[in-house]
């Protein structure tokens, strides 16, 4: 689940988990890891080597 917080905000998510860093992230859209890809089977985060792997890029 820590996945989903964007890299420059997971200092502020330090100690949440399950429903408190659910809420966190609906509170601000802006706390969100960015593009969220769902490419059928998962989904893919980010712009990193590992994403653009899985995209086949």
């Amino acid at each position: 689940m820590k996945l989903l917080v964007a890299p420059k905000r997971r200092a502020e998510a330090e100690g949440l988990d399950g429903e408190p860093l659910i809420q966190w992230l609906a509170a601000d859209a802006m706390r969100l890891r960015k593009p969220l890809i769902d490419v059928g089977s998962h989904v893919v985060l980010g712009f990193d080597a590992k994403a653009k792997a899985a995209l086949g890029g």
